[in-house]
């Protein structure tokens, strides 16, 4: 004949289960609901004070996106813990038709937001019959793309030839600038609150954040060129000087446009990097003199 044999717990383990690990457990669970809901809060709160200041805002890591609706700056801005890396200025970009020059921020303004995709979508038209159509996604923790796009449905009988459309990128302080055929690298050095070289002022020493990288790459028209605003040296410690630029503008050709057809410019792909693929710091301390950050900033 088979027996079941019962287990039964000693008053001293039921006396422990009671008293500490039962309620050592919902304190934990606790603890874990309310970590969720503050970090629930704190991100409906952020989103709401960035809705009422018209300014709208994904990040990834220290990467982040943003872009006023308000604003002719900023649209959008990039930044890497806080720090500016890039700023597109509207108000600074512009069209030209036939010659004819029109800024970006002086005509109807419309946006749309797709949150599940870190996406913006702006557009610039003009009463004349042309549209802008600006593209922007946070695609990871280092990458933001920028496209562009084109449409024309000319109000006169004599169709625009040339449209030439400039946008705008301004920095602070971009360190070493190259410019090649596709692309702009700079660094990106360390400043507080937009103002100056910041860094050890006892060894005369500027911080390198990382380096950008402006990648473009060519839609349905030729492939946009970089023009270069206007180049600096700032004086360094051992008399070689440093070279630096707040600006460049990309610009896009479109000749004979279809009427009414949407045209792929191209796309800008931003990249941060902060370390290079061995993992150490890239850029490292730029040496300077204690002129160098009031040069930086004439």
């Amino acid at each position: 004949m088979q027996r079941t044999r019962k287990t039964s717990f000693t008053p001293g383990l039921r006396n422990f289960i009671s008293k500490i690990i039962t309620p050592a457990v919902l304190v934990a669970g606790m603890l874990l609901l309310i970590i969720v809901n503050f970090n629930g809060v704190l991100k409906t709160t952020k989103t709401d004070e960035n809705h009422f200041h018209n300014v709208v805002a994904f990040s990834q890591g220290a990467l982040s996106l943003s872009f006023k609706q308000l604003s002719g700056t900023e649209r959008p801005l990039v930044t890497y813990g806080g720090h500016e890396v890039l700023n597109l200025a509207q108000w600074s970009s512009s069209i030209s038709v036939d010659g004819t020059i029109t800024g970006l921020w002086n005509v109807d303004q419309g946006y749309s937001v797709d949150e599940a995709h870190n996406r913006i979508y702006s557009t610039m038209t003009s009463k004349d019959g042309w549209q802008v159509i600006q593209t922007t996604t946070l695609i990871d923790d280092h990458t933001i793309t920028v496209a562009y796009s084109f449409s024309a449905s000319p109000q006169d009988n004599v169709p625009p030839e040339k449209y030439v459309l400039s946008i705008a990128h301004v920095h602070n302080y971009w360190y070493n600038p190259q410019f090649g055929g596709d692309a702009f690298t700079g660094y990106v050095m360390n400043t507080l609150n937009g103002e100056g070289l910041q860094g050890d002022e006892a060894q005369n020493q500027a911080a390198s954040l990382g380096q950008v990288k402006v990648a473009v790459s060519a839609g349905d028209v030729a492939p946009p060129k970089f023009v270069p605003g206007s180049m600096n040296i700032a004086a360094t410690a051992d008399g070689k000087g440093a070279s630096w630029t707040k600006s460049f503008t990309t610009e896009y050709t479109i000749e004979h446009p279809a009427p009414s057809r949407v045209i792929n410019l191209g796309t800008e792909t931003i990249t941060f990097s902060s370390i290079d693929q061995t993992g150490k710091p890239i850029g490292g301390p730029v040496m300077i003199t204690p002129d160098a950050s009031k040069s930086a900033n004439k």
